[in-house]
């Protein structure tokens, strides 16, 4: 080693153990979630007026609509999947997936519309104040991410 490398690294040092410290912090303070995206904020709006207005026909058939719902359940599949693959979203991919799976959700819904062949208007209401309770709270959560 020279004998100018030697001297500022004695004379120096102290230095190192703050700066390393700072480095630590600064690399600590990156975001535990992911940030705000637009495009899942405008389809979840879209999905949430889309999946109301489907399960107020539930007054009707359930095969009457059987394209529409097979459509939605395709947008919600694309946006789950979206959702999964941007980093650090586990929170919204969770709530995405109680959202398509969840008994007191979509799937749920479909599976009692389906076995009675038609819901009344008081179940349908009930329904979609439950969906839009879950999509609100996605949407709430989307909405505070950081910008």
């Amino acid at each position: 080693m020279l004998r100018i490398q030697k001297h500022y690294l004695r004379n120096y040092s102290f230095l190192l153990k703050p700066l390393l410290l700072l480095l630590l912090i600064i690399s600590s303070c990156s975001p535990l979630i992911a940030s705000y995206n637009e495009h899942v904020y405008r389809e979840l709006t879209s999905l949430k007026v889309e999946t109301n207005a489907l399960i107020g026909k539930a007054t009707n058939d359930y095969t009457n609509p059987e394209t529409e719902i097979e459509q939605l359940d395709k947008d919600l599949q694309k946006l789950h999947e979206y959702i999964k693959g941007l980093p650090k979203n586990a929170e919204t991919t969770k709530m995405m997936d109680i959202m398509i799976n969840g008994d007191g959700r979509w799937e749920g819904i479909k599976k009692v519309w389906k076995s009675s062949g038609k819901l009344s208007k008081a179940a349908t209401g009930e329904f979609q104040a439950e969906i839009a309770e879950g999509f609100n709270d996605m949407l709430q959560l989307e909405s505070r991410k950081i910008k």
